[in-house]
């Protein structure tokens, strides 16, 4: 018998009888996603979960092949009375992408890429993943998230916090399968807190008695008021009422398609619990500050309040929003929020930092983007994402945190030099804080006079707090979200006459300074100073090292009403939005030229407002043009000043010695000297010209007068501003119809960025861009500066037809 046989080895004869394709099968991602939930569902790999698609919400970024959304579960989440588990159910979010060459958003090596079209790739899928994170941060009050990006063959493990993101090397599941089995098993058997939720946000079910008393709350009530400003009738002197506008921002938080929850605050030596639904606000961005902010029913006194939930940057000696805004309250500064309660939420940190300190104090460092199955070591990927989170606006906010716990329940590493080292990634801590007052963003004002009235009390607020001896403090991020309208019931002398005034509020203090303390920031500190960068002086942009003042404050509220007023008022533009991007969001970076675009040329040079096409005054036909004008001019003043002194206070460069050329031997070659050339009598003429201009040309004189030195002290304190603003609010020629119609955002163009804030900060890019190579500063103007070429805004007022009716 053993004549007729032929004995092989395992390899030959499989590769003789048993062929493979030369190459694996190119799946979709509709093909692969499919088998690869199949494959994992219903194994002992998930014990107690479940692996499974979804449906998005109506939050959900769901586009292309991100709409096709998978997840691993809890085993009693899965059900819902539903065919398919719901969508904030999920634990571990899993991403499918397309393989494609260089396309992996945390892979390092360098690939052919001559059009950009791989970068761009890259970068849809980061945004993507980032967006599927910061979705679950907000909707399931996370501490942390663990996702699963699975591209083609290769997958990887992410922990996404506001600090940054840590990832796995990219490893091929179908090689190590058992790596990808074991990560499963291990996620599958952690707990809620181990997974990154917050233990200090409750879940509220259906039929639960906190789900009932939201929806019982939302329910519009006969003794809510309407918050337009006007008289009252027949109102007693009980129980406050509820402004209809706050019930119903409370009502639109409770969606069917998104999570209740119970809060806890810390209040003293206890907590306060408040009930919340979806936020009224979310800030753009994953990483940083990630603040919501929720319109919430306090459950000890059953009144709707603001609370922030914020990750606050952990820093040593700061203080926290809520303990400055409870010393303005005990100081009586007006117009600010009335703090409750804040604290930092059970000791949560982000730990993203500390293992990029970690890895760096390593021997070995070896690169994210390697395609290894060695999984042993991770590393965070400090090159694909922002941290400075753009800025968050809305009604009455604030900030604060502290540490945070791992997986396994322990304290994290927390290496004491982290403060001390050149790590690029912040520290942040988890913070809570709630106010007594629901605010209205200021872009609901009703007209011109109204937003000069509600600038005007942010102006005085701020006059407060710097002046009071026991506060002097700067707010340093005066911006369009932070000013906010509060209506309030007025009462005329002793209880006659009720009506309802509409204030302004000056919010978000966690970046204030005490004054005295400004020049002992260390320039560092100040050159990272964040803030929301269109609202800021043209000073501070330009020079990042120098601290903040009362004048670059003062400029800051001129740019909010600015920027309110082209947007939603009626003027001589044509066309607000292009406007706005050209003055708000140009800017190309410290110490350029025209740093801020049409901002510098404004503040700096012109002391105008201009249109864009044809160059034309900025008029809006109110007294808001003597407001402009007025401050225009001493802005101007202010930084022909500055300039001056600082080209002044700069130590003229040090020349190189000259050192003697060394001595070479004669060359053996004869070297040929070109006669001089002879100039004709034209020539020479000319040149005779050229020589006597010169001899009699002198520097320009770019000394301020005294004038201009009077002008720009009137904004080192507040007295000018403030008796500007009162004396023009007093005009009675202001018309009360000049509120143009809601314009809508403006269609991104191609490649864009996204828009900043949902509105409330210009319609620009959501972070500062520095560019490269931009013009140095130098004397030269271009023609259109020049006083000769422009009309003048008086000539131009009496041109500007006056559209709004007299009465």
């Amino acid at each position: 018998m053993m004549n007729h046989a032929v004995q092989l080895d395992i390899d030959e004869f499989r590769d003789a009888f048993l062929p493979t394709f030369s190459r694996p099968t190119r799946l979709r991602t509709t093909e692969i996603s499919p088998l690869f939930v199949e494959s994992l569902a219903g194994t002992s790999h998930t014990p107690g979960s479940s692996i499974s698609f979804f449906q998005p919400g109506s939050s959900s970024p769901a586009k292309n092949e991100s709409s096709l959304k998978a997840a691993l579960f809890r085993g009693h989440y899965t059900t819902r009375s539903r065919r398919q588990p719901w969508w904030a159910d999920q634990r571990i979010p899993i991403e499918f992408k397309s393989p494609s060459p260089g396309i992996d958003p945390f892979d390092t090596t360098p690939c052919y890429d001559e059009y950009g079209s791989t970068e761009r790739r890259r970068r849809e899928i980061f945004d993507d993943i980032a967006e599927t994170a910061h979705l679950l941060f907000a909707a399931q009050h996370r501490v942390f998230v663990f996702m699963l990006l699975i591209i083609g063959r290769q997958f990887r493990l992410i922990r996404w916090d506001h600090g940054g993101v840590i990832v796995t090397p990219s490893i091929d599941y179908y090689q190590e399968f058992g790596v990808l089995c074991d990560l499963l098993w291990r996620l599958s058997h952690l707990d809620d807190v181990a997974l990154g939720f917050d233990p200090s946000a409750t879940r509220i079910l259906p039929g639960k008695v906190d789900h009932l008393k939201m929806d019982m709350h939302s329910v519009p009530h006969r003794g809510d008021i309407d918050h337009k400003g006007g008289s009252l009738l027949d109102f007693g002197s009980g129980k406050t009422p509820v402004f209809e506008y706050v019930r119903s921002l409370f009502k639109a938080s409770l969606t069917d398609d998104w999570p209740r929850y119970k809060l806890e605050v810390p209040d003293g030596e206890g907590v306060r619990h408040f009930l919340i639904g979806k936020p009224s606000f979310v800030s753009h961005g994953l990483f940083g500050r990630g603040t919501r902010g929720y319109v919430a029913l306090d459950c000890t006194t059953n009144r709707f309040v603001w609370l922030k939930d914020t990750w606050r940057a952990s820093l040593l000696f700061t203080d926290t929003e809520g303990d400055i805004v409870h010393q303005l309250n005990e100081a009586g500064i007006d117009n600010v929020p009335t703090l409750i309660c804040h604290g930092d939420i059970l000791n949560q940190a982000t730990t993203t930092a500390d293992w990029w300190e970690r890895q760096r104090s390593r021997s070995s460092f070896p690169a994210v983007g390697s395609s290894t199955s060695s999984h042993s070591s991770s590393r965070e990927s400090a090159s694909r994402a922002p941290l400075a989170d753009r800025k968050r606006k809305r009604a009455a906010t604030h900030t604060n945190g502290n540490d945070e716990t791992t997986a396994a329940g322990k304290r994290s590493p927390t290496p004491d030099a982290l403060a001390h080292t050149n790590c690029p990634l912040q520290r942040h801590m988890h913070y809570r804080v709630a106010f007594e007052e629901v605010c209205l963003p200021l872009k609901k004002f009703v007209n011109g006079h109204q937003l000069g009235s509600v600038v005007l009390d942010g102006i005085r607020t701020h006059y407060q707090a710097t002046t009071h001896p026991k506060i002097r403090r700067l707010h340093r991020d005066i911006s369009s979200g932070n000013l906010l309208i509060l209506p309030k019931i007025k009462r005329g002398p002793q209880g006659r006459g009720v009506w309802i005034a509409w204030t302004g509020v000056l919010s978000d203090w966690e970046m204030s300074k005490p004054i005295e303390g400004l020049h002992e920031t260390s320039k560092a500190s100040r050159v990272s100073r964040t803030g929301t960068y269109q609202f800021m002086s043209v000073n501070l942009l330009l020079r990042p090292s120098e601290y903040s003042s009362v004048p670059d404050e003062l400029e800051s509220f001129f740019h909010v009403l600015l920027y309110h007023a082209v947007r939603h008022l009626r003027s001589s533009c044509d066309d607000p939005w292009s406007w706005i991007d050209q003055y708000f969001n140009n800017y190309s970076g410290p110490n350029r030229m025209y740093t801020c675009g049409k901002k510098s040329i404004a503040i700096e040079v012109t002391g105008e407002l201009e249109t864009l096409h044809p160059e034309m005054p900025l008029l809006f036909d109110s007294p808001l043009d003597i407001i402009f004008t007025e401050m225009l001019t001493r802005f101007k003043a202010r930084y022909k000043v500055l300039n001056y002194d600082f080209s002044k206070a700069a130590l003229p460069p040090v020349s190189p010695a000259i050192s003697e050329p060394p001595e070479s031997l004669p060359s053996p070659y004869p070297i040929y000297m070109r006669p001089p050339r002879v100039l004709d009598e034209e020539d020479a003429r000319i040149q005779a010209e050229i020589a006597a201009e010169l001899a009699n040309w002198t520097p320009p004189d770019n000394t301020p007068s005294a004038e201009e030195r009077r002008l720009a002290s009137e904004l080192a304190d507040h007295v000018f501003v403030l008796g500007l603003f009162e004396r023009v609010l007093r005009d009675a020629d202001w018309p009360e119809d000049d509120r143009l119609p809601s314009l809508e955002s403006p269609p991104a163009a191609p490649g864009a960025n996204a828009p900043a804030l949902g509105g409330d900060v210009p319609c620009m890019p959501p972070r500062k861009r520095q560019r490269t190579g931009p013009p140095a500063r130098n004397a030269t103007l271009p023609t259109r500066l020049h006083a000769s070429t422009r009309r003048t805004r008086s000539q131009a007022r009496a041109a500007l037809p006056r559209t709004r009716s007299k009465s």
